[in-house]
């Protein structure tokens, strides 16, 4: 009877050993005495901490994008994007501006529209230099500050025009082609697992939250929120747990659209990015998968290997 060699048992339950949990969080930026800062706040609970200090008075609009693998906060001022290095606690000027900006996990770009000669162009640019290239112009001459989702399945990024439309538009990347979806809602996300949109409106005295059909434009109600106002440019999706995060002009919300309920996480941030942490993802799922086991594992299996081979 063959048996496992101790080593390789080892490495094994190392690799698949349980995940310490860890609380999901948004991220989020709050002006405050004269300067932007960096919080964590427990998408759960609304509990937050001021993690770092930009030095910078006030930021545009809606632009932000989250980096999830290296956990890097993109934002803008008024002159440029910024890079905050959430492990590192740095940040990094782009020395160029977008806005609308989305990252893209797959390729470690960043999407972002400019004003180039009357008409919006989308680029990508370098997370790290700041180094951009053009995509397509898209022949739009306005667009909807901080409405924006990328689909980084599908090689999608969604963005809305205010003239002469006010409308939601698709880029695809492969083309690319700038198509014109017919419907508007604002505070747009992308959801990875229904292949869906998300946004909201305001109709009837309270903000509405509907599904909205990527490749058609059509909306369908999921959820009257009761909450009278949203803030524009301040929303982010997890896929998980089904919520919509918001904000009013004065509250952060988080909807969950599978229990339809709306919880106040407490007061205002903007904008905002909900990041998932893998050993929250892994002790909620499958197991873990941690660097040193998997290293462990590959000497443990040329090892075993070479004894099998030494034995033959």
């Amino acid at each position: 009877m063959r048996h496992i060699p101790v080593l390789l048992l080892a490495a094994l339950l190392a690799v698949l050993r349980p995940a310490v949990a860890h609380a999901d969080v948004l991220y989020g930026l709050v002006s405050e005495s004269g300067t932007t800062r960096l919080y964590e706040i427990d998408a759960a609970t609304g509990a937050r901490t001021p993690i770092f200090d930009t030095g910078i008075a006030s930021t545009a609009l809606g632009t932000h994008a989250f980096d999830p693998v290296r956990r890097r906060f993109f934002f803008s001022s008024f002159t440029s994007l910024y890079a905050i290095d959430i492990p590192a606690a740095t940040m990094t000027s782009l020395g160029v501006f977008a806005s609308n900006i989305e990252y893209d996990p797959a390729t470690d770009t960043i999407y972002g529209l400019e004003n180039v000669a009357g008409q919006y162009t989308l680029f990508a640019i370098d997370p790290d230099t700041g180094a951009q290239s053009p995509v397509v112009a898209t022949g739009i001459t306005s667009t909807a500050a901080g409405i924006s989702a990328f689909d980084p399945g599908g090689r999608r990024f969604f963005f809305a025009s205010l003239l002469p439309t006010l409308q939601l538009w698709r880029i695809d990347l492969a083309g690319p082609t700038v198509t014109p979806l017919g419907s508007f809602a604002g505070n747009t996300e992308f959801d990875v697992t229904t292949n869906l949109l998300y946004g909201s409106t305001v109709d009837s005295g309270q903000v509405k939250i509907f599904a909205i059909d990527p490749l058609t434009g059509v909306q369908t109600q999921v959820l009257a929120t009761g909450v009278s106002n949203s803030a524009a440019g301040s929303s982010s999706f997890d896929p998980i747990g089904r919520r919509y995060f918001f904000s009013s002009l004065s509250e952060l919300f988080a909807a969950n659209l599978t229990t339809a309920t709306v919880t106040s996480l407490g007061s205002l941030a903007l904008p905002i990015e909900f990041f998932r942490s893998p050993a929250l993802a892994g002790a909620q799922g499958a197991p873990a998968l941690d660097w040193r086991g998997i290293a462990v594992l590959v000497i443990a299996i040329a090892v075993f290997a070479s004894r099998r081979l030494m034995g033959s």
